[in-house]
């Protein structure tokens, strides 16, 4: 906290610090029971037929405690699908030594999605936000546009509406791979993966 006499940062008084902490816990809590209900509703419906007194009876928080906290239901799928999204990034960063193509990228996202199979089919299903998954594998676009403007000797226009365009056929793929139930392994998906990423690239390549 800053001291607004001095301009000086201070840490705050222990009194402080402890309801600090009590009402982050407080509020961690709430947050919580209420993505729990919005998930359990998600199974049964379309996010769009989701209202605020169904995720408020299913919880038991009033709706003031609601808005509190976010102001539509919208927005608490937003912050349960950036938990989701944190949890690529952080996979990433622990795996970015490994990582030298599209492909290693797709994976490492596929290894995030086997770990959270009960969240991820709910995410990328049709009752939630059906763009999500594209935004999602958005994520690999700076790796992309710069591995294939050199591989492929094409302009960053050109390697950027490659991707955007293979990302449509990727997330068909993962989309199916999920909501089947993981049938196939997870490099049995990226094999199919990499021949669709290889196949986009053949009518780019210059030479």
């Amino acid at each position: 906290m800053w001291d607004v006499r001095t301009g000086v940062r201070v840490s705050p008084p222990p009194e402080l610090k402890n309801t600090m902490k009590k009402n982050d816990i407080r509020i961690e809590k709430t947050e919580d029971r209420l993505e729990e209900s919005l998930i359990l509703l998600l199974k049964e419906k379309r996010i769009e037929e989701i209202s605020i007194t169904e995720i408020c009876r299913i919880s038991g928080i009033n709706r003031n405690t609601f808005y509190s906290h976010f102001d539509s239901v919208n927005e608490l799928l937003q912050q349960i699908e950036g938990d989701f999204f944190e949890k690529v990034i952080s996979q990433i960063k622990i795996s970015k030594d490994s990582i030298l193509n599209v492909t290693d990228m797709i994976i490492e996202l596929m290894k995030v999605v086997e770990d959270n199979r009960e969240i991820a089919s709910i995410l990328f299903s049709d009752n939630g936000d059906k763009n999500f998954l594209q935004r999602t594998l958005l994520f690999a676009l700076p790796l992309a546009t710069e591995n294939w403007m050199k591989e492929l000797n094409i302009s960053e226009i050109e390697a950027k509406s490659l991707y955007l365009y293979v990302i449509g056929g990727v997330a068909n793929i993962l989309q199916d791979w999920i909501l089947n139930g993981f049938k196939l392994t997870k490099e049995e998906v990226s094999e199919l993966l990499n021949k669709l990423i290889i196949a986009s690239q053949s009518a780019f390549e210059r030479g």
